[in-house]
């Protein structure tokens, strides 16, 4: 049986949520029925997790240009990198792309859009009637509701709004979040997904004890409490 090639997509190579997700996706998807290829904007400890696992990375560098507004939106990168993910496109021939990230959401579903283009018009990829290639998006939180200036929010939602022309399903994995899709978004594109996790392994409290004390490199007393989150701490946590 021929397998379906899937291009999954992220714009860091971090170890955040949105990267637990691809992770998990990759990993869980069938091997049998996919070839799954994940592309991030860098090398980090999403990459060395994946390659660990068996799974085939690719790097892009120069779409990972951190978190300020400025250089995301209006880098000049901008401009070639859409460019940089059709030429990968065009190497690897996915029949599925999964964005995962804002950013690449954005230029990769306009590098998706030209080379489903390319391969309805121009390119010899057997017979295009069964050579579809679709698009799916994946909402970890609108970023246009984060802590920003009103103009910087405008421009956001309206670049997100653009993006999402490009994808064939949006997939929503919070509820509030797909409230929000549903008033600026066609409902059929819509798919509400939520998160599933393994249950957790807990640690009897002496060996949590010192788990956290090997962390923070000193000992605890008995009555301290310790407080954590799991998160990625970024600005807007």
């Amino acid at each position: 049986m021929t397998k379906t090639k899937i291009l999954i997509a992220i714009t860091k190579s971090v170890w955040g949520g949105a990267q637990r997700y691809v992770f998990d996706l990759a990993l869980n998807l069938p091997r049998e029925r996919f070839e799954i290829v994940v592309l991030t904007g860098g090398e980090g400890q999403l990459t060395q997790r994946l390659q660990e696992a068996g799974i085939r990375t690719l790097a892009l560098p120069l779409i990972q240009e951190g978190s300020d507004f400025s250089k995301v939106v209006f880098s000049p990168h901008n401009f070639i990198l859409p460019f940089r993910l059709l030429a990968i496109f065009l190497k690897e021939r996915p029949q599925i792309f999964h964005f995962s990230s804002s950013k690449m959401i954005g230029l990769g579903g306009l590098a998706a859009f030209l080379y489903k283009l390319g391969t309805r018009n121009f390119l010899s990829l057997g017979n295009t009637r069964d050579f579809q290639p679709r698009t799916i998006a994946t909402i970890h939180g609108w970023p246009f509701k984060e802590g920003r200036s009103w103009p910087a929010k405008a421009v956001i939602f309206f670049l997100n709004w653009l993006s999402m022309l490009f994808q064939n399903k949006i997939i929503l994995i919070g509820r509030a979040d797909l409230e929000s899709a549903k008033k600026f978004l066609p409902s059929k594109k819509l798919c509400f997904i939520p998160n599933g996790a393994k249950p957790p392994q807990f640690l009897e409290r002496e060996a949590a004890r010192k788990f956290f004390e090997e962390k923070i490199g000193r000992q605890l007393k008995p009555s301290d409490l310790v407080i954590g989150t799991i998160a990625e701490l970024t600005p807007n946590k």
